[in-house]
């Protein structure tokens, strides 16, 4: 069952046993009167529902069986006390075919449920052909920090930085303790020099060359 608005449901209805007598409607109009099932209609309703259709948009032959109508609500039914039902469920409703599939009734033209496509069949991987795959040249690293974040390389150089200037200094002055050709102040202002090149690598990332670091350690103090 499908609807399609308000008042419109594709359904299954199924004509009776004798439930197919010709009649004459409003106007002098030719019309069937069936006595119908729905799909909604309820298993203690076993005389069924009766309801009109003009003949001229019928089939040329109604015999017992099940159709696919596309149903219009009308009124509601009421019950032994006469009093209408409070239309919570279809079989309250008085209904109406509007249309027969394939067959356009009162101007209707909407179409009935269409079953789902079947989906193309999928290729076999022994049936699909092997295509040739281009060869890629390896790719090499050149730079051996350019998988590091910026932000952790700037924090590792700082580390290094302080613990250089923890060892340098340390180290020079006992070098210096032992060899009396040399001035303590020398040594620790070359130790000054070094925590520089040091913070500019950290900074920059630049790396003083041998000549430069030569220059610095020929230097006078």
């Amino acid at each position: 069952m499908v609807t399609d608005n308000q008042n419109l449901i594709w359904t299954a209805m199924t004509v009776l046993q004798d439930g197919v007598r010709a009649v004459t409607g409003r106007n002098g109009v030719p019309q069937y009167e069936l006595k119908v099932r729905w799909e909604w209609t309820p298993p203690s309703n076993t005389w069924g529902d009766t309801t009109y259709v003009n003949k001229d948009i019928s089939p040329e032959v109604i015999t017992a069986g099940t159709y696919t109508v596309l149903a219009r609500r009308d009124e509601l039914k009421t019950n032994k006390e006469r009093l209408a039902y409070d239309g919570s469920h279809n079989w309250m409703y008085r209904w109406r075919i509007a249309e027969w599939e394939g067959i356009a009734v009162e101007g209707v033209t909407t179409a009935p449920p269409q079953a789902a496509p079947t989906p193309a069949p999928q290729p076999t991987p022994e049936a699909t052909p092997h295509l040739p795959v281009a060869e890629t040249q390896p790719q090499y690293v050149t730079d051996i920090f350019a998988g590091i974040d910026p932000n952790q390389m700037r924090i590792m150089r700082q580390a290094t930085l302080k613990c250089a200037s923890w060892m340098v200094v340390p180290m020079v002055a006992h070098t210096v303790s032992k060899d009396k050709g040399y001035v303590t102040s020398n040594f620790v202002a070359i130790a000054e020099e070094m925590s520089e090149m040091f913070l500019e690598y950290v900074v920059t990332g630049n790396v003083y060359n041998e000549f430069e670091a030569e220059d610095l350690l020929n230097e006078e103090f």
